[in-house]
C-alpha cells in the first residue's frame, strides 16, 4: 500500500513536472514572438525615420542635369522645372511617361513607368543623378554593354552625358541620357 501512494506521488509529480515544462516551453517560445514583434517594429520606425532624414536632405539638393528618354517606345516625360520654370529640388518620380508596345502575341500594351516605382534622385555632384527603383531591381548598362551584361540593382548612379539602358522586371528596355538642363 505504502508502495503504491509513493507512486500515486512520484506519478503525480512528474505528471506536473511535464505540464509545467510545456507552460515553461510555450511562455519562452511567446517571450520570444513578443521580443521578435518588437524588433521589427524598431526597425521599421528606424527605416522610417531614415526615409524621412532621406527625403529632407534631398530637398536641399537641385538638379543640374536632366533625363530624356532616348528609346523604348515611350511617349510623354517629366523635366526637372516647375511649370514657373524654376529648377526643382529633391526627388521626381519617371512619371508621366508611358511605354507602349505589342506583347509575344501581338496585341498593343501600354504602362506608365513609375508603375515599376522608378524614382530619379538629386546629388550633391551637379555632373550626376540616382536612379532609384522603390520596388523590383533592374538591370542598367552603358552603352556598348550587351542586354544581360548589365548590373542588377536596385539604386545606380547615371552620369551626364552617357547612354545608359534599363531593363526593369518586365522585360522592357528603356534609354535615359543625362543632359546639362537648359
Amino acid at each position: 500500500m505504502v508502495i503504491l501512494i509513493i507512486l500515486v506521488i512520484v506519478g503525480t509529480g512528474a505528471v506536473a513536472a511535464y505540464y509545467y515544462g510545456n507552460f515553461k516551453k510555450q511562455e519562452y517560445i511567446m517571450d520570444y514572438q513578443v521580443d521578435r514583434m518588437k524588433e521589427e517594429v524598431d526597425l521599421q520606425n528606424k527605416r522610417k525615420e531614415l526615409d524621412v532624414h532621406i527625403r529632407e536632405e534631398q530637398e536641399n539638393k537641385k538638379f543640374y542635369l536632366d533625363v530624356i528618354v532616348t528609346h523604348g517606345n515611350a511617349i510623354g516625360g517629366r523635366s526637372c522645372f516647375e511649370n514657373d520654370g524654376k529648377r526643382r529640388g529633391g526627388i521626381f518620380s519617371i512619371g508621366d511617361i508611358i511605354m507602349i508596345g505589342r506583347n509575344a502575341q501581338g496585341e498593343d500594351y501600354s504602362y506608365r513607368i513609375d508603375e515599376a516605382g522608378l524614382e530619379i534622385w538629386a546629388t550633391f555632384d551637379e555632373n550626376e543623378l540616382i536612379l532609384r527603383s522603390r520596388k523590383t531591381p533592374f538591370e542598367i548598362r552603358k552603352e556598348g554593354t550587351a542586354r544581360d551584361q548589365g548590373d542588377r540593382t536596385q539604386k545606380a548612379t547615371i552620369k551626364g552625358g552617357q547612354q545608359y539602358y534599363i531593363v526593369l522586371g518586365s522585360k522592357h528596355e528603356i534609354g535615359l541620357m543625362a543632359i546639362r538642363g537648359i
